[in-house]
């Protein structure tokens, strides 16, 4: 549990990631919120420190998963998981 605690306070903030998904993407914030179902406020709480919860998190979550380097962008160390597990099998 330590070694993720320090390897997440390596990781950019929040905020950070999601305006970096956002270049990526193309896409303004407007267009993610439709996209993933979510009033365009809960995204802007976000730009400004929020923390994704429930359906809005899951759903950017898959968006994150069709879109190439979006995992990693957004969610590096659920990212640097997913992939230790799938060589695990």
């Amino acid at each position: 549990m330590k070694s993720n605690h320090q390897q997440t306070e390596s990781q950019p903030d929040f905020p950070t990631r999601f305006r970096s998904f956002k270049k990526l993407t193309g896409l303004s914030t407007r267009q993610i919120a439709e996209r993933i179902d979510a009033p365009v406020d809960v995204l802007k709480h976000w730009e400004r420190g929020g923390l994704p919860r429930g359906m809005a998190l899951l759903r950017l979550m898959v968006l994150a998963n069709r879109t190439q380097d979006g995992m990693d962008t957004l969610f590096p160390l659920l990212a640097a998981d997913i992939r230790k597990l799938d060589a695990r099998r």
